[in-house]
């Protein structure tokens, strides 16, 4: 039964020192020693992107069996970020830790879920970051419904939707696969990642883009990042 440390960059947070492994590794040694924390190992997952889930990871998914074994008492990170970027993959572990009477410690948050405030504000800061996102989508379509009802032509299928015919008339309808592409693209950039960053994340991870390329670009990132977010 033991303390332990959950560490995580992504390929291009290497070479920066206050996101580094060994930055993230101090703080959590000293906010343990300060707490009188038993830490007694480091699960660390180098180069792997946070949108991938906790459990599907090889240090994070070796850490989510031992706390599904019940045989981790704490788990201490830096930052929400570096375990999740989705509020459903956030509330199972949370409720895992929950049953199994483990203590969750997110420095950036100041939160402890040994305390009711503590687990109250873990669910409230990963709904509100996955409400964020859904925003984007949601301005998407209604501009999409609003350009459809004035009568115009939206030409090629934005990156996102899927154009269906019924009869004579044409409609634009959400793509669940590549909405879920497009969660990942926002969450990366608000971690700082460049658009070029993410487009070998993307292409790191085999996903295609509207012709069916394997090739993303960083221009194509870009624009559907600006649409999706006003950035």
């Amino acid at each position: 039964m033991s303390t332990v440390g959950y560490i995580r960059v992504s390929s291009e947070e290497q070479a920066d020192s206050q996101l580094s492994l060994e930055a993230q590794r101090r703080q959590i040694e000293a906010y343990c020693q300060y707490k009188g924390l038993n830490l007694t190992h480091f699960y660390s997952d180098g180069a792997i992107s946070g949108g991938k889930p906790l459990r599907e990871r090889p240090d994070g998914g070796e850490m989510f069996n031992k706390l599904n074994r019940g045989e981790i008492v704490g788990i201490v990170v830096t930052k929400l970020d570096r375990m999740f970027r989705n509020t459903l993959d956030c509330l199972l572990v949370e409720h895992l830790v929950k049953q199994k009477g483990v203590t969750l410690h997110l420095l950036d948050l100041n939160v402890d879920t040994s305390t009711a405030i503590g687990k109250a504000f873990l669910t409230i800061a990963a709904a509100f970051a996955e409400l964020e996102l859904n925003r984007g989508k949601e301005r998407t379509r209604d501009a999409l419904a609003s350009l459809k009802a004035r009568g115009i032509s939206l030409g090629a299928t934005p990156y996102g939707h899927r154009q269906e015919h019924v009869g004579s008339a044409r409609t634009f309808n959400e793509d669940s696969s590549e909405q879920q592409a497009i969660v990942l693209m926002l969450r990366l950039r608000e971690a700082g990642l460049t658009y070029e960053t993410i487009a070998h994340e993307l292409n790191q991870a085999g996903l295609k883009t509207k012709r069916g390329k394997e090739t993303w670009q960083r221009a194509t990132i870009r624009r559907i990042i600006m649409r999706e977010s006003n950035e």
